[in-house]
């Protein structure tokens, strides 16, 4: 099976998922580089104590899926780099009622994005949020926000150029994510 890395990804994904996907959305994102298993262990404790602080828990799967990579050769002729080494989830409920926090290096291997989610029911408060980010960027000064579409999904870390602000979207990538020319979210190829 050729795209045995995609369908295994979306198996996985699927295995938890809220009630209500259909309408969940990100409202913020940031990219944490994670240059040592000291940076990995470090992001998973901050959500780990951003979970028991706000009624959540943490789904750590980074194990089950550097396994799966392991005993999955043909993961690696998939025409989408589904390697990840870091892959959590923050969730709320105890049965995964919903999904608060992303955590993935998934397509941007080493760069993880932590991505806020929302459906509008019992999401993490922004002043929350904003406390959460605060510490990602003092321990991780080089950590870069990652631009959020008007529907609430993300660019392709491909289409991503970084600025003094963080990223933004190539201007080229624009009819891609339907954008305006003129939309903040954008910058010019050469920067």
């Amino acid at each position: 099976m050729r795209n045995i890395g995609t369908v295994a990804f979306l198996i996985l994904a699927c295995g938890c998922s809220r009630a209500r996907s259909d309408t969940i959305k990100s409202v913020a994102a940031i990219e944490v580089p994670l240059h040592s298993a000291a940076d990995h262990n470090d992001l998973v404790g901050l959500m780990r104590r951003v979970a028991a602080a706000n009624g959540m828990h943490v789904d750590d799967d980074s194990q089950k899926w550097a396994d799966f990579q392991r005993s999955n050769p043909h993961a690696a002729d998939d025409p989408v780099d589904t390697r990840a080494t870091i892959y959590v989830g923050v969730w709320r409920g105890s049965n995964d009622e919903d999904f608060e926090v992303s955590v993935s290096d998934m397509t941007h291997l080493g760069r993880a994005w932590v991505t806020f989610l929302q459906d509008g029911a019992h999401d993490l408060p922004a002043d929350k949020r904003e406390r959460v980010l605060a510490e990602i960027r003092l321990r991780w000064p080089d950590a870069r926000s990652v631009p959020v579409l008007p529907s609430g999904g993300e660019p392709l870390a491909q289409d991503l150029r970084l600025t003094p602000d963080g990223y933004k979207i190539a201007a080229s990538a624009a009819s891609r994510y339907s954008l305006a020319a003129t939309s903040p979210l954008l910058t010019r190829d050469a920067e």
